[in-house]
């Protein structure tokens, strides 16, 4: 069963969270925001930008499949995570345990959740992949700077936390 987080969202956003990340937004809130430097709207900024970055691959899709290159092939079948699978998954699992971990463990495991989201920002911002889907001239993509952005605020919020 999904853990909960935070103040409550619309139910379509709350439900994409809890089916995407394993994590229910809970109305009542259970203090896993607290003081973390605003980790709920981190987190919220964060699903609105993979959201975002998945709608601008679902536009590109038919432009890398028409490469000769099999990572690009490999982002047309599988979105972001074809290429980016260790860095997101390993920052997702963090996440969810983050948010069963008892208080005491928290600031150790937001460390842990900290050096998953720079990593994967340091990923989308220098990855010759990425920057060739947002250097497309066919459709807008903004990958790099979408997902850089919200991984930076996540870091800053779990920062805070650690």
């Amino acid at each position: 069963m999904p853990s909960e987080i935070g103040t409550g969202e619309g139910t379509a956003k709350s439900a994409w969270i809890e089916r995407v990340l394993g994590v229910r937004i809970s109305t009542a809130g259970n203090g896993a925001g607290g003081a973390a430097g605003g980790i709920d709207a981190a987190l919220a900024q964060w699903r609105q930008a993979d959201e975002a970055v998945g709608e601008q691959l679902n536009s590109l899709r038919k432009i890398l499949l028409g490469t000769s290159d099999p990572d690009l092939h490999r982002i047309a079948e599988f979105g972001l995570n074809g290429i980016t699978g260790r860095y997101k998954v390993g920052l997702q699992a963090a996440l969810m345990e983050l948010d069963r971990a008892a208080p005491a463990a928290r600031p150790a495991i937001a460390g842990k959740a900290v050096k998953f989201a720079a990593a994967f920002r340091q990923f989308v911002q220098t990855d010759k992949r990425v920057a060739a889907c947002d250097a497309c001239p066919a459709t807008p993509v903004s990958i790099s700077r979408t997902l850089g952005d919200s991984l930076a605020r996540l870091e800053q919020a779990l920062a805070g936390i650690s």
